[in-house]
C-alpha cells in the first residue's frame, strides 16, 4: 500500500502536462472532419485521410479514463466526485442546448418550418440529460438532418463516470485485482467493437441492434479502461514514453499504414473505427505528447480549455451555414472561426466559473 508521500508524488504527474492542448487538438480534429465533410470542402478532401489517423473521440475516451480515475483515487468522496463531473459536463451542455433552441426557432421562422412544442420539450429534456441521440422527425429539416449529432458521446461519458466508482468498489469487495479486471473489460469491449465494425448482415434487427450498441458505452469502454490502466502505471510509463514524441509518431504512422492494408482483429481502421493495436500505439503517442515539455500547454493556453465548447458547438455552426446555403472553403473557415468564438465565450462566462466551484481538483484553473 502506498504512503501519503508516494501518492502525492504520483499526483504531481497531473499538475503539469499538455493534456489541455491534446484535448484542443482532438476537438479540432472532430470539427475539421465534420466541417470538410458537411460543408463539401472538396479541396480539403485529401486532408481527411490524414486527419482520420488521429481520431478525436478515442483520444477523449483515453484521457477521460486516465484523468478521471486519478481524480477518484485522490479523493473517493462520491459527492465531491459527482459534483466535479457535473460542473464539467452539464453547465456547458445546457448552454449549448439553449443555443440550439435559439437556432431552431430562428431558422424555423426563416425557412417557414413547423415547430411542435410538446415534442420540442421532450427533445430539450433529452438533449440536456442522458439521451441527446434522439432527433425527432419534425427537426429533420435542420442542417444535415440532426441538430447536434456530436452529443452522442455525452451519455457514453456519463456512463463512464458511473462505471468508475462501481468497478473500484467491486474489486475491493471481491478482492479482485483492479488491473486484471480492467484488462479483461478492455479486451472484451474491443472484441465487441470489432464484431460491430466488421460483421455485416442485411437483417433489420441486426442493423437496429448495431445502431443502438454503437451509441452505447459497450464498444467504447475498452478505450476508457486503457486510460485507467495507464493512470495506474503512470510512473513506469513516464520513464519509457515521455520525451519520445518523434519515435512514437513514426511508430504510429507505420502501424496505421499496416492497419489500412492488413485488416486483422487487432490491427485495422482509422477514425473512430480503430483496432486495439492501433489504439495502444495512439495512446502511447498521446501520453508521450502529454509529458514532453509539459509546460508547453500552460504557456500556450494559460490553463484555458475551450475543447469542450468546440466539440459541442461546431455542428450547430456548420448546420446553420448549411441552412443558409453557405458551403465551400470560405464557409468552412468562417464556421471554424465562429466555433472558436462561441467556445471561448462558453469557457469564459459559463464553464470556467463553474469549474472553479470544484472543492478538490487535480489541475487548478487560473
Amino acid at each position: 500500500m502506498k504512503t501519503v508521500d508516494e501518492k502525492n508524488l504520483k499526483f504531481d504527474f497531473f499538475r503539469s502536462n499538455n493534456f489541455d492542448f491534446i484535448r484542443l487538438i482532438a476537438a479540432l480534429q472532430v470539427a475539421l472532419v465534420h466541417g470538410i465533410t458537411h460543408l463539401e470542402v472538396e479541396i480539403l478532401n485529401p486532408f481527411l485521410d490524414f486527419l482520420n489517423l488521429f481520431p478525436g473521440v478515442p483520444i477523449f475516451f483515453f484521457l477521460s479514463g486516465f484523468l478521471i480515475s486519478a481524480s477518484w483515487e485522490r479523493n473517493s468522496n462520491v459527492k465531491n466526485f459527482s459534483l466535479n463531473r457535473f460542473y464539467r459536463i452539464f453547465p456547458g451542455l445546457w448552454g449549448c442546448v439553449l443555443f440550439s433552441i435559439f437556432l431552431i426557432f430562428l431558422f424555423s421562422f426563416v425557412l417557414n418550418e413547423n415547430v411542435y412544442y410538446l415534442q420540442l420539450l421532450y427533445w430539450i429534456l433529452m438533449q440536456g440529460t442522458f439521451f441527446p441521440q434522439w432527433n425527432p422527425d419534425f427537426l429533420s429539416w435542420f442542417g444535415v438532418g440532426v441538430v447536434n449529432g456530436s452529443l452522442w458521446t455525452i451519455p457514453v461519458e456519463l456512463t463512464f463516470y458511473l462505471f468508475l466508482p462501481l468497478i473500484y468498489f467491486v474489486t475491493s469487495i471481491y478482492k479482485i485485482k483492479l488491473e486484471y479486471l480492467l484488462l479483461f473489460l478492455a479486451l472484451l469491449s474491443f472484441f465487441i467493437f470489432y464484431l460491430l465494425i466488421n460483421l455485416q448482415f442485411d437483417s433489420g434487427v441486426y442493423l437496429l441492434l448495431k445502431k443502438i450498441l454503437m451509441i452505447s458505452f459497450i464498444p467504447w469502454i475498452g478505450m476508457f479502461c486503457l486510460g485507467v490502466l495507464a493512470q495506474r502505471y503512470v510512473e513506469i510509463l513516464h520513464i519509457y514514453l515521455a520525451n519520445k514524441v518523434f519515435l512514437f509518431l513514426i511508430l504510429f504512422f507505420l502501424i496505421s499504414i499496416m492497419g489500412i492494408y492488413y485488416k486483422i482483429p487487432v490491427l485495422f481502421g482509422s477514425a473512430n473505427d480503430i483496432g486495439i493495436l492501433n489504439y495502444l500505439v495512439l495512446c502511447a503517442l498521446v501520453f508521450s505528447i502529454g509529458y514532453s515539455n509539459p509546460e508547453f500547454s500552460d504557456k500556450f493556453l494559460q490553463r484555458n480549455d475551450i475543447s469542450y465548447g468546440i466539440y459541442i458547438y461546431h455542428m450547430l455552426i456548420f448546420n446553420s451555414l448549411i441552412m443558409m446555403d453557405y458551403l465551400g472553403f470560405f464557409s468552412f473557415i468562417l464556421g471554424i472561426l465562429m466555433t472558436f468564438l462561441i467556445a471561448s465565450i462558453s469557457w469564459i462566462y459559463l464553464e470556467n466559473p463553474m469549474l472553479k466551484r470544484k472543492k478538490i481538483s487535480l489541475y487548478k484553473r487560473l
